[in-house]
């Protein structure tokens, strides 16, 4: 029974995951710590003249799945794609003129990773990856009024080279639970040189990952 049960854990060489990834651009942005965010919306009295601002939380549109495949007893192949959402605009009118207002985008990786030390529960590996970014970003230029932010939009289409540490828990029914803490840099950028970037301070090459997992072996 138990050589039984160990062969067929050593046949499950497949992984399904989902995960969520916390990431900090190393810019005056701030990190998207947890999953709550805060909106705003204008309120009107019934004659339609202006009554205030109402806030909501609501949860970022940001998340990942990873497909990852055994190749050898410490060596392992995988493809994941993230989506990444967020607002970053301010309702005081205390941003400066080229500093992020929004993000939106996609990053398709292909990776791999080495176990360095595993045992019948836990398991730590390094890993790399080659990844291409698709998206945008909305720079903020100023305020012409109290109410009203002037932006521009920037297409993104990136390719970065990430270097990280991965870490596997096992629990029943064959799940995992994992964490990655990696960081990328954008290696090449479609966008540098446009020309509004001579006013302002270009958005950061750095990205740090912190992803929380749950994976399915099969």
């Amino acid at each position: 029974m138990a050589q039984s049960k160990i062969k067929k854990e050593r046949d499950r060489k497949n992984q399904l995951e989902l995960f969520f990834p916390i990431c900090h651009f190393f810019d005056a942005s701030k990190t998207n710590w947890l999953v709550f965010d805060k909106d705003r919306k204008i309120v009107y009295e019934q004659n339609g003249d202006f009554a205030g601002y109402k806030y909501s939380l609501f949860v970022p549109f940001t998340f990942g799945i990873k497909y990852q495949r055994e190749i050898s007893n410490k060596s392992s192949i995988s493809m994941s794609a993230l989506e990444y959402f967020k607002y970053y605009s301010s309702y005081e009118n205390d941003m400066s003129p080229g500093d992020i207002y929004h993000r939106h985008y996609e990053l398709y990786s292909l990776g791999y990773s080495h176990v360095v030390k595993k045992n019948d529960k836990i398991s730590f590996s390094v890993l790399g990856e080659a990844s291409i970014r698709y998206g945008s970003e909305t720079i903020h230029i100023y305020y012409p009024s109290s109410w009203e932010a002037r932006v521009k939009g920037l297409l993104l289409k990136d390719v970065g080279l990430t270097l990280g540490i991965r870490t596997e828990f096992k629990i029943p029914f064959n799940f995992n639970l994992s964490n990655e803490i990696k960081y990328m840099n954008l290696v090449y950028r479609h966008d540098e040189g446009i020309s509004f970037f001579g006013n302002f301070q270009r958005a950061s090459v750095h990205t740090l990952f912190i992803q929380f997992g749950l994976g399915y072996l099969f």
